[in-house]
C-alpha cells in the first residue's frame, strides 16, 4: 500500500462501463500503459480533468474465488 493508491476487488463489468466511456464525448477515459504493475491486462486513465484524474488498472488473470 502507498498513500496515492489502494486496491480492490472490482466486478469484471467496470470494464465493460469504462470502454462504453472511452467512447463518450467529452472524452472521460482512454488507454494507459499498465507496465508499472506487473500482471496488468488493462489499464485505464480518466482525462476529464486537469487538476487530478483516476487511473484504473486490471489484473483479469487474478481472481477471487467465491462460492455464491
Amino acid at each position: 500500500m502507498r498513500p496515492d493508491r489502494f486496491f480492490a476487488w472490482a466486478d469484471p463489468a467496470l470494464i465493460d462501463q469504462i470502454e462504453l466511456a472511452k467512447h463518450q464525448r467529452p472524452k472521460t477515459f482512454e488507454n494507459a500503459t499498465g507496465i508499472l504493475h506487473p500482471g496488468a491486462t488493462r489499464s485505464y486513465k480518466q482525462v476529464q480533468f486537469g487538476e487530478a484524474n483516476v487511473q484504473l488498472t486490471f489484473h483479469e488473470n487474478d481472481r477471487l474465488d467465491v462460492e455464491a
